[in-house]
């Protein structure tokens, strides 16, 4: 009757050790798959920083671009309004020395000999 007590016991105390076992890994099984998922949230939302980190580049380079535009706009009609001030200024200079030429030739109407 020992024996049967003994063997009884042995089978008890092994199916506990069976549930057990299976309980902690059934919960590592789990554990697992949310780790897997908690990764593929990550790498996902990882992925999607860097998208967006490459769409601000983007646009960050062609607001760039478009400054660069711009001022070379605006550089090319400041040479052209300098362009046009200096031939503005050049042909006053031009008539002055011109006019001078005849007044010192007697031919402008400053000359008190006429």
């Amino acid at each position: 009757m020992a024996s049967e007590k003994a063997q009884e016991l042995k089978d008890t105390a092994g199916q506990k050790w069976n549930e057990a076992t299976g309980a902690g890994q059934q919960k590592t099984g789990e554990a697992q798959k949310h780790s897997q998922e908690a990764a593929g949230a990550t790498k996902e939302k990882t992925h999607e920083a860097g998208q967006a980190t490459q769409d601000k580049w983007g646009q960050t380079k062609q607001g760039t671009g478009d400054a660069a535009h711009g001022a070379q706009a605006k550089a090319g009609e400041a040479k052209d309004h300098t362009g046009n001030v200096l031939q503005q200024v050049g042909d006053q200079v031009k008539g002055t020395m011109e006019k001078a030429k005849e007044t010192l030739s007697g031919g402008g109407n400053n000359n008190p000999t006429k």
